[in-house]
């Protein structure tokens, strides 16, 4: 499942921001931006052990969903990088007021959501520039179909795929207007890569028609999910990328350049990150591999999520036992020190919460985390 350690830190040092009405309607909360060395460091309003998403539009723009987390409900948004949040302003009004969000996506013209609790058990929903909201998913009565949408994800042509947040089931359809169907099964379709014990995805992402998604099972070893769906058939290639250890992969990212995938290795209590910038990503001999032992040897350590933009590469998470986020700037072709720590410290110790979720937009890293921590660099 997907529980993270809750943890407590509180935030010191940052001086208060007017909080003027949010253009985007509503009653302002969060905000209290202040610098802590090179970053702009506030919060937004999804206040709880994590942030379970987070989708920026520009620097300026951006969205966090309150979805796992034991207090908070709904979707807010800031158009001002983070000084003030409002509700997200929706038609019907207050479409999310009682939702619990885990996953924002913008593909064509239109912000998807995915979660739980949504108006007339919907678990995926679409809106549009003018704020109304339209239904996509509706929860089943079946194993197969009544699940919590943890990710969601449609390509440009509107192929889509909603995948459990708890489970190993997913629904997906070809198109804007086809129906959802089960995908439960993939991993063992008669494929040379198949796992008969099942697989579940952890998160997901699309990279035009294609579609990327990273696992899976604590006893399983780091598990990246590749593209091969084709017209005839739905499915995912399985690639088990190491054999030494087992763990989860709990962030992905793709662009143009290449892929990063980032997660735990539960034998060693140590943070890992695996880049590809091949030719063939069903070899798990092309992906390159990173252990956070190397940067924090005398600490446990998880990533929590992975971005990437432009060829910069960005790696964030949590210090598992001293109760600290961290952020590092990844270069794959550097062989003897790959990892630059961004982190802002204070005598060596992190000012941070646990990370949960980065973006990279307008040459911006924003991340998101506990406690509602929205930063800026």
């Amino acid at each position: 499942m997907r529980i993270l350690i809750a943890l407590v830190l509180l935030f010191s040092g940052c001086k208060a921001a007017d909080n003027p009405i949010d253009d985007m309607g509503g009653i302002d909360q969060g905000g209290d931006l202040g610098e802590v060395g090179d970053w702009v460091i506030g919060t937004h309003p999804c206040a709880g052990n994590r942030t379970d998403t987070l989708w920026c539009d520009d620097a300026q723009t951006c969205y966090v969903g309150c979805g796992t987390t034991t207090t908070g409900y709904g979707v807010y948004v800031t158009s001002n990088g983070g000084q003030s949040w409002a509700s997200l302003q929706t038609s019907p009004t207050g479409y999310f007021d009682d939702a619990r969000v885990n996953s924002i996506h913008r593909s064509g013209d239109f912000m998807y959501f995915g979660g739980v609790e949504m108006p007339d058990r919907y678990t995926v929903s679409r809106m549009g520039s003018d704020g109304v909201i339209g239904p996509i998913l509706q929860r089943g009565s079946t194993v197969d179909t009544g699940f919590t949408v943890g990710t969601y994800r449609r390509s440009d042509s509107g192929r889509a795929i909603a995948e459990s947040l708890t489970g190993v089931e997913l629904m997906y359809r070809t198109s804007d207007t086809t129906a959802f169907v089960s995908g439960r099964g993939f991993w063992n379709d008669g494929d040379d890569d198949d796992v008969p014990n099942g697989v579940q995805i952890l998160d997901m992402e699309t990279r035009g028609e294609e579609f990327w998604g990273v696992g899976s099972l604590i006893n399983q070893p780091p598990t990246v999910f590749t593209p091969k769906w084709t017209e005839e058939r739905f499915d995912f290639g399985i690639v088990q990328l190491t054999d030494q250890f087992t763990g989860e992969l709990w962030g992905i990212d793709v662009d143009e350049s290449g892929v990063t995938v980032g997660g735990v290795n539960q034998d060693d209590n140590v943070g890992i990150v695996f880049d590809f910038s091949e030719q063939d990503p069903t070899d798990p001999t092309q992906w390159k591999a990173f252990s956070l032992g190397a940067v924090f040897p005398n600490d446990s350590t998880w990533v929590t999520d992975v971005c990437r933009s432009d060829g910069a590469v960005y790696v964030v998470g949590r210090y598992s036992i001293l109760e600290r986020g961290f952020v590092l700037r990844l270069d794959p072709d550097n062989e003897e020190e790959p990892f630059e720590d961004l982190t802002p410290r204070t005598d060596g110790q992190s000012d941070l919460p646990d990370i949960s979720r980065c973006h990279v937009v307008d040459g911006s890293l924003v991340i998101a985390g506990k406690d509602g921590l929205f930063g800026r660099l």
